[in-house]
């Protein structure tokens, strides 16, 4: 039978896995603050630049066949009928301590490999399932691997330089072969695994034009206004949209990059939540049985001097 130094000393271990829960619990909400500001402001960024290439495509800057290739939903799902992709993406997570937020991403992993027949290279960033990616990456010799250890100095610092470099080594420049699988952010409590192609960025911005006001509307189309004006200042139609939309394309990425991150805040503060609630739980059961032996060794011991009192009478 367990005694009363035993159960001290695990209340006191649980006691101190509850206050660890409660602290995890609180820098996850703070970091969760700061990337839904972060990914907000992405968005925003991303939104007005995505507006003005629309602009630009509607006044001839693109033509009108490549226009409507481009109105495809930005987020995807496992149902869709994926064309021929040549790379994707896995963003993970560097740490812990989130639920199944990483099995969640293995498992859509796999599906996709199963699905994704024409994959050439796989990019998995995160340092969790570093180690599980380098084991599955046996079981494909034909797709090239490729690790990147820590998805918050990816997010950072090293996103738009590796974009940079996959588009010098992509043959299709709109990167519409190239796709993304990460955790997509619906609320607090509710995150689910999606990808995306990062060719697809601009499903939300179908509004007519005409009813907007804009200093692009004018009877003249922009490139006519800009010839006239300043032709020598004015690049090639050709080379301003793929500058343009390397841009965009770059901005969804981090857009997209934040999403996960709040995903990730997300998933381990209810995580942390949901480990505090145990805890208490088995707080309380333990403080309940601490109480009952404790009450049972003080009936012994008054017995046992009621006894001996009576035994000297």
């Amino acid at each position: 039978m367990i005694t009363l130094k035993e159960l001290r000393s695990k209340r006191k271990s649980v006691a101190g896995i509850e206050q660890l829960t409660k602290a995890l619990k609180m820098v996850s909400q703070t970091k969760l603050l700061k990337a839904q500001h972060q990914w907000r402001r992405a968005q925003k960024e991303l939104d007005s630049m995505v507006r003005r290439l629309e602009h630009l495509r509607y006044f001839d800057f693109l033509d009108q066949t490549s226009l409507e290739k481009k109105e495809k939903p930005i987020i995807t799902d496992s149902k869709e009928t994926v064309l021929d992709p040549k790379h994707l993406v896995v963003l993970a997570s560097d740490r812990g301590f989130c639920g199944g937020f990483n099995g969640k991403i293995q498992k859509a992993f796999l599906e996709c490999m199963l699905q994704m027949q024409t994959l050439k290279r796989v990019t998995i960033v995160g340092k969790k399932i570093t180690l599980w990616g380098q084991k599955e990456a046996l079981r494909y010799p034909h797709v090239q691997f490729e690790f990147l250890h820590s998805i918050q100095n990816f997010a950072q610092k090293d996103a738009a330089h590796w974009l940079e470099n996959i588009y010098k080594a992509s043959d299709n420049e709109d990167l519409q072969g190239c796709y993304v699988l990460y955790m997509h952010y619906v609320n607090a409590i509710s995150q689910h695994v999606v990808w995306g192609s990062l060719g697809n960025f601009s499903p939300d911005h179908k509004k007519k034009f005409e009813e907007e006001e804009s200093f692009f509307f004018m009877e003249k189309s922009v490139g006519e206004y800009f010839n006239q004006t300043l032709p020598l200042l004015l690049p090639d139609h050709s080379t301003l949209l793929k500058s343009w939309e390397k841009m965009c394309t770059c901005k969804h990425f981090l857009s997209l990059i934040q999403e996960h991150l709040v995903s990730e805040h997300s998933a381990r503060m209810m995580a942390m939540e949901q480990a505090g609630d145990n805890a208490s739980q088995l707080l309380s059961s333990l403080q309940k049985q601490y109480n009952y032996l404790r009450q049972n060794q003080i009936t012994k011991e008054l017995v046992e001097i009621t006894a001996a009192l009576q035994s000297v009478e």
